[in-house]
């Protein structure tokens, strides 16, 4: 392959998170950043964040492993189902590394 200058070639973002839904809450577990930068949390959860232990700046720029709950009650009755993406960003570069549907009880 011959690439002119200015070319680039578009890798995506690697690391390792998962979604586990619970009955109450979601749960996101971090267990690598990999070649991110940091994570960002997308989708109902962040549009509807309706908590005071919650803010919408702590789906933003997450810099470290572990894991987030977000309860029922972290949440507008909008926000009980939806969609909750993890994006592993490194400078430009954003990929999506993990999407999940959930429908919590209310």
């Amino acid at each position: 392959m011959i690439l002119d200058f200015g070319d680039t070639l578009e890798t995506e973002v690697q690391a390792g998170v998962s979604i586990d839904e619970k009955t109450d809450a979601l749960v996101v577990s971090i267990v690598t950043l990999s070649d991110a930068e940091y994570i960002t949390l997308t989708g109902d959860p962040y549009d509807h964040l309706d908590s005071e232990e919650l803010a919408q700046d702590d789906l933003r720029e997450i810099h470290t492993t572990g894991e987030l709950r977000i309860e029922t009650d972290d949440l507008e009755d909008d926000g009980h189902q939806g969609r909750l993406t993890a994006v592993a960003v490194d400078g430009e570069a954003e990929t999506a590394v993990t999407s999940d549907a959930y429908d919590l009880e209310r």
